[in-house]
């Protein structure tokens, strides 16, 4: 259970802090403004460390527990997944279903598994207590990704990318 636990922290944290901003959005007078203006900041950082930082985290917490490589792998694509699951379900109340699957692997998706690959390689490195290069390459690898996805001119270089997908597949 506790494997499980520490392997699905990120979704957690994300899917709390999603439950958060969904319903609270808009409605400072329900919990009154300074609570509001707390709550609501606090469940937005809550939902991108979920999706982009706490994949290391989650690492090194199995790596600690002398987990499976496969529980791992499950903490790192928790995060992520957690957020393509409730961007679908978001955009499934005016999206036909293929085209809020097709949302689900949005340009955040694909930052958040490189961010999510990133974290995981440098919790490693803080495990072995010493740098690899090939986890010094596999975090450059992941953070490139965040970075040419989401980051670079706003991510409209690999968004234009998307829509063309988008278009090929549903006009």
């Amino acid at each position: 259970m506790r494997r499980l636990a520490a392997a699905l922290l990120p979704a957690l944290v994300f899917a709390l802090s999603d439950l958060v901003v969904t319903v609270w959005s808009g409605r400072p007078e329900a919990l009154g403004s300074p609570l509001y203006h707390l709550l609501l900041p606090a469940a937005a950082l809550g939902r991108f460390a979920g999706m982009f930082v706490l994949a290391g985290a989650a690492w090194w917490l199995l790596r600690r527990a002398g987990s499976a490589r496969g529980w791992r792998v499950l903490g790192v694509i928790s995060g992520p997944l957690a957020y393509s699951l409730s961007a679908m379900w978001h955009v499934s109340g005016y999206f036909p279903t293929g085209q809020a699957a097709y949302y689900g692997l949005n340009p955040l998706v694909v930052a958040a598994v490189g961010s999510s690959i990133a974290t995981a390689a440098v919790a490693e490195m803080l495990w072995r207590r010493r740098p690899a290069i090939g986890l010094l390459g596999l975090a450059a690898l992941g953070w490139a990704v965040l970075w040419a996805t989401v980051l670079w001119d706003g991510g409209v270089h690999w968004f234009y990318v998307y829509q063309q997908g988008f278009k090929a597949l549903f006009g």
